[in-house]
């Protein structure tokens, strides 16, 4: 990473900062409020606190505009100093006036130049890769979309396994598991922004099948089928990391083997969910359907497997034109 993508990221990295909620460490997405001494606050956090949580002045109940202004556009910025060539900054220089000039010629990169852009950003973790082949005398681009790892949320994450309540850090969370939990964490290579496991689990009344699952380039999970006291099961994909980051995820869990299965697709959650087992949004199958489909096999085990699919975070969406 060069000392000029270096310092990009620095300042997107302080204005995130600033603009985090101080409870809940998330960027706020409905109104913003903030206490009488002008600290802002989410509105989810906000009702439940008396307090302002930095000064322990009381709430005025007004809203921040201008933090709910720059929360919105957090993610254009983010694109805008990371991507230079990126459409956005073409549609902001767009009928501009260039102000050492007093004209109207804005700079813009040439076809050349950005034909041999490689970006490398965020630890070398996203990169991309603008590539263009030749057909005649026309120019067409070659879209490689390019993932870029979701930044891990500060604050403490819950450990999900069974009946364990530690809560910690990411990097302290990730030594727990290695050390207490390591014969139910495992450590995997993503394929490509996909990651699939079919495994046999063992169909007793009532069990927790827990698991912590480590994707290189993806993120710390933690799969949970829960085997309930009246049969039913349950099962969810959690997120060690921010509600924001999460939102990048989806997960498929499938149950049994072929017509004899249930599919249940959805969105990978926070492990910061009070209580998952409370949503409606999870895998969920009841005994009655478990024994009518014959999801259990005679040795008492069923086949539960899932998949987990990151979406394409930041992709350069720039709409070059062909060139005669």
């Amino acid at each position: 990473m060069s000392v000029l993508e270096e310092t990009r990221q620095k300042w997107y990295d302080i204005l995130e900062n600033l603009l985090e909620c101080p409870v809940c460490c998330e960027i706020p997405k409905n109104n913003i409020l903030q206490c009488v001494s002008g600290h802002h606050i989410c509105i989810s956090c906000r009702y439940q606190l008396q307090n302002c949580p930095i000064c322990k002045n009381h709430f005025s109940n007004t809203r921040n505009f201008f933090a709910e202004e720059m929360a919105n556009k957090l993610e254009e910025i983010m694109i805008s100093l990371m991507y230079p060539t990126n459409k956005i900054n073409r549609r902001i220089l767009e009928n501009k006036i260039c102000v050492s000039t007093q004209t109207e010629k804005i700079f813009k990169a040439s076809v050349e130049v950005q034909t041999r852009n490689i970006l490398i950003c965020n630890n070398k973790q996203t990169q991309t890769y603008n590539t263009w082949m030749e057909n005649g005398s026309t120019r067409k681009k070659i879209d490689k979309r390019k993932f870029h790892y979701p930044k891990i949320g500060k604050g403490n994450y819950p450990c999900c396994l069974g009946s364990c309540t530690m809560s910690l850090s990411f990097e302290k969370i990730v030594e727990h598991l290695k050390s207490t939990h390591k014969d139910v964490f495992y450590e995997f290579k993503e394929d490509n922004g996909v990651f699939t496991q079919n495994c046999e689990l063992e169909y007793m009344i009532p069990r927790d099948h827990d698991l912590a699952v480590y994707v290189r380039n993806m993120g710390l999970f933690f799969i949970n089928i829960r085997i309930l006291h009246t049969g039913d099961l349950r099962g969810m994909i959690l997120l060690v990391n921010s509600a924001s980051a999460s939102k990048h995820f989806t997960f498929e869990i499938t149950i049994g083997l072929e017509k004899r299965s249930k599919t249940y697709s959805g969105m990978v959650k926070t492990c910061r969910l009070v209580d998952w087992q409370a949503m409606d949004d999870c895998l969920y199958i009841n005994n009655s359907e478990i024994q009518q489909k014959e999801m259990v096999c005679q040795n008492g085990t069923f086949n539960c497997s899932f998949s987990i699919k990151r979406s394409n975070l930041t992709e350069v969406n720039d709409d070059f034109e062909n060139h005669e």
